[in-house]
């Protein structure tokens, strides 16, 4: 049988490489169907459509319907149109191929087709590999015959029949990338691959800890971790993934210094040193680093006090602590914040003189206030309209009590003279 499909190959070849015929090669679907269309040059009186050396349909003038043989014979699985010529091969089946040729009116074969059936593709993937500011990308899907890869840029295709694509970044980082696998019968695309997700604008966060304590730093992270790697400037200090699990170096090594959390990607560092110098970035999944920690080390502040000039109605305060790196200056009154980044108030002498002032020194890590500074001890001598309220409530009081000893020895029938 084998042998028999051979020489029906070799003879179809032969007859289908004459000069002047027809040779067509046309793909199917699985499952689905095609059409076969002869070369037709004049009224069709007879037809006869051959499978290799088999018959597989024919009619002639006369016939209502046509006859199916071999390969056509079982089921509903083709159609032949005698007025066209053409043949129609449904239910196609994997990795079915066939050779078809067509003799109109008697004649010999003018029209011969390679029919061939293929699974639709698969969606492809891609894979990313970056560095600095250029990206390769690889395109894979499940590989059968006939398939090819193309790519598209923002939805345009840039390059034809190759797996990867070598791209370079680009000011506005607007691109878009697409992988798109097809055979002659199916086309499918990767999900798209944006640019700024190839080159991550670089995220910083200056974090501030207090010598002798720790800080926390956590990653930007938009996908499920599968891998990390933590560096203090060019050195490593902590990695993590699923086969290794977490290995610390240089600086995390020692003790027990740091601690790495898999799930969040955040890196926990311990005792804080003055003298270091820490700039930490994360590299999550294999991706350049989208993380950068500069970590800057702070002593707590000291207690600040305050001076004052005054006069009998204004008074200038002056808070002084000791100064150093990310210090501020920052005023209460009455415990409620009035001034901010200064360390000099000034004050207006009140009514009540019932006001209480507070230096605030901060820095980042820590916070200290001053003793509190009273306005009755700024303005010591008292306010002028409590001097005279109270001259004035004497006076009342005097002429009410005069007036209440008059009228006492006027029922007793006396009468003095008070004045």
């Amino acid at each position: 049988m084998k042998t028999c499909l051979i020489c029906a190959n070799i003879l179809y070849n032969v007859f289908a490489t004459h000069a002047g015929r027809e040779v067509k090669e046309v793909f199917g679907r699985v499952k689905g169907e095609v059409t076969l269309t002869p070369k037709v040059n004049q009224p069709i009186s007879s037809i006869t459509w051959k499978s290799g050396l088999n018959k597989a349909a024919e009619w002639e003038t006369g016939q209502s319907t046509p006859d199916y043989y071999t390969i056509c014979k079982p089921g509903p699985r083709c159609q032949l149109d005698h007025t066209t010529g053409e043949l129609k091969i449904m239910h196609l089946k994997p990795i079915e191929k066939l050779y078809f040729t067509a003799e109109i009116n008697g004649m010999a074969a003018q029209s011969f087709f390679t029919l061939i059936a293929l699974e639709p593709v698969s969606k492809p993937s891609v894979r990313k590999t970056c560095k600095n500011t250029q990206c390769t990308l690889e395109c894979e899907g499940t590989d059968t015959t006939y398939t090819k890869y193309s790519w598209k840029e923002n939805n345009e295709m840039i390059a034809d029949d190759t797996t990867t694509l070598h791209v370079q970044k680009s000011d506005k980082l607007d691109k878009i990338y697409t992988c798109v696998f097809s055979n002659p019968v199916s086309t499918e695309e990767s999900d798209p691959v944006k640019e700024v997700e190839l080159f991550p604008v670089m995220e910083v966060k200056e974090v501030f800890g207090r010598a002798g304590g720790k800080v926390t730093l956590v990653p930007k992270v938009d996908q499920p971790i599968t891998s990390i790697t933590w560096k203090n400037g060019p050195n490593i200090t902590a990695k993590w993934d699923s086969v290794n699990g977490i290995v610390f170096y240089a600086i995390c090594k020692v003790g027990q210094r740091c601690q790495l959390d898999s799930k969040t990607g955040g890196l926990q560092i311990n005792s804080l040193k003055l003298t270091e110098t820490l700039n930490f970035t994360a590299a999550i999944n294999g991706n350049a680093p989208i993380s950068c920690f500069p970590v800057v080390i702070l002593d707590p502040v000291s207690k600040p006090s305050v001076t004052s000039a005054c006069n009998d109605t204004q008074c200038t305060l002056f808070c002084k602590g000791l100064d150093t790196a990310y210090t501020k200056y920052s005023w209460k009154e009455n415990n409620e914040m009035i001034a901010d980044d200064t360390t000099t108030l000034h004050v207006e002498k009140s009514d009540k003189l019932d006001k209480i002032y507070t230096c605030v020194f901060s820095n980042p890590v820590s916070t200290a206030e001053s003793d509190p500074v009273k306005e009755l001890d700024l303005f010591p001598g008292g306010s002028s309209g409590g001097l005279i309220a109270g001259v004035i409530a004497l006076c009342v009081a005097a002429v009410g009590c005069g007036i209440g000893i008059g009228l006492y020895y006027k029922k007793k029938g006396k009468i003095i003279n008070l004045y």
